[in-house]
């Protein structure tokens, strides 16, 4: 909910910086669904959305004092790193826009089941990063290791509230272990420029 509504706002905001109404074509399907359910959504829906939100901080929060975990370690990712365009799928995203187009007449409801079924996959190679995120949780991402391909295998590392000291002097320590300044995937962009 919270992500749609901030969709809407940003797709908002691009009009006003673009000085014209923005139409389904200038985005990826699934953000323009966002940007939809967003539009439709009430400030009830909002409000119920981030008590979960807290709700859900408040859980992980209580579960690493009560465990008394300075730092949780967990993979940033489930998988290698993807390649550009792999979460491009033509038949998913021409069945999301015929949907759009449908958008006046859908409950919402089926817009949000749709989706969340295109988001799935999407989702499916993030390990438990968002759950962190989302709820607002300290956490850092670090490159400890390097594929074949000299792409990152980031280590994702989260502390308890109030220890972003903890994560800071974490990140030091693997820096000097394990520095990464200067490795370079062998195609990357200059920034020197």
């Amino acid at each position: 909910m919270l992500t749609a509504a901030a969709t809407s706002l940003a797709v908002k905001q691009f009009e006003v910086a673009i000085g014209q109404q923005a139409h389904w074509r200038d985005f990826e399907p699934h953000t323009w669904a966002l940007k939809l359910i967003g539009d439709r959504l009430r400030s009830i829906d909002l409000a119920e959305a981030e008590a979960d939100l807290f709700v859900a901080y408040r859980l992980i929060a209580q579960w690493m004092d009560q465990h008394q975990y300075d730092v949780i370690l967990t993979p940033t990712l489930s998988a290698p790193p993807l390649k550009i365009g792999a979460h491009h799928h033509r038949r998913r995203d021409a069945n999301l826009m015929q949907l759009i187009r449908l958008t006046p007449f859908l409950p919402l409801s089926l817009l949000k089941e749709r989706v969340r079924q295109s988001s799935a996959d999407a989702f499916s190679w993030m390990s438990i990063t968002p759950v962190f995120n989302v709820t607002g949780q300290l956490a850092m991402n670090v490159p400890v290791n390097w594929n074949n391909e000299g792409l990152p295998i980031g280590s994702h590392f989260v502390a308890r509230l109030g220890q972003e000291e903890r994560l800071y002097s974490l990140a030091g320590q693997i820096e000097k272990a394990c520095p990464w300044a200067n490795k370079k995937p062998r195609i990357h962009s200059d920034t020197s420029l």
